[in-house]
């Protein structure tokens, strides 16, 4: 049995800054699957979006949330786009206990929209892209 920790939830929900916190008070190592994606490909989240595309970048993403969930004592904060593939979702459901983090549209969009780190908001309109499903 995986004794993980995995925190899903839209950009700006606070999983890194939870799961940063929360992993050291558990005594679990932290990982931030975006942050293992730079690590490794030595550039930033927008480059690789930039020269892949989303597409591109969602492959990588895979890749890592794979080898990260197949691990054992960790706390991952997810991308808030990594549960759109079902190959993350079938991972993280085996990986670990899985919580979800919940914010309004306002909140999230207050704590990201001078996020230049953030492609997917880089649009004439991004509190739209900020605001969540109706029925998450």
């Amino acid at each position: 049995m995986q004794h993980n920790i995995i925190l899903v939830g839209l950009m700006g929900a606070g999983k890194s800054t939870i799961g940063r916190h929360l992993a050291r008070k558990l005594g679990l190592t932290f990982y931030d699957s975006d942050k293992v994606i730079e690590e490794r490909t030595g550039v930033s989240i927008p480059t690789i979006f930039a020269i892949e595309g989303e597409h591109g970048f969602r492959d990588r993403e895979e890749q890592v949330i794979a080898e990260l969930c197949s691990m054992c004592g960790i706390l991952l904060a997810t991308g808030g786009g990594s549960v759109l593939r079902d190959a993350n979702r079938a991972h993280l459901k085996t990986g670990g206990c899985v919580i979800y983090l919940r914010a309004t549209a306002e909140q999230l969009f207050q704590r990201i929209k001078h996020d230049k780190n953030r492609p997917l908001m880089q649009t004439t309109t991004p509190a739209n892209t900020a605001r969540p499903a109706e029925n998450p």
